[in-house]
């Protein structure tokens, strides 16, 4: 019988990038807001339980391949050491449409970014 791959829930996903920016901070490895993180996963993630807002994006290039895909990542500016205190403020997802062309960004009232990092 073959094993089912188990995709990761979006709190772990939110989780383990935190820990990941503490860390690199605790090394010294990045300054200031210097730094991105992002995960990309295919799969079903529920963005809405973190990151109640919506809107519609157009994407700098198009992806058509990555329709479905959902990528967590950092705000642009925001810094590495307080994403795993305030995960909601400076991380955001974002959703790959259909069309490739656009994406669904999800991110939180709490949100202290003007957009995901490039």
């Amino acid at each position: 019988m073959p094993v089912a791959e188990s995709l990761p829930d979006l709190e772990s996903v939110v989780r383990s990038i935190g820990r990941a920016g503490r860390r690199l901070a605790e090394l010294g490895a990045c300054e200031g807001a210097a730094g991105n993180i992002s995960v990309a996963v295919r799969g079903a993630l529920d963005p809405g339980s973190l990151f109640a807002n919506t809107e519609t994006i157009t994407l700098p290039v198009a992806v058509p391949e990555l329709a479905g895909t959902t990528f967590v990542a950092t705000g642009s500016g925001c810094r590495l050491r307080d994403l795993l205190d305030e995960p909601q403020a400076n991380l955001g997802c974002l959703v790959v449409n259909g069309d490739g062309v656009t994406g669904t960004l999800f991110s939180s009232p709490q949100r202290r970014f003007a957009r995901l990092t490039s």
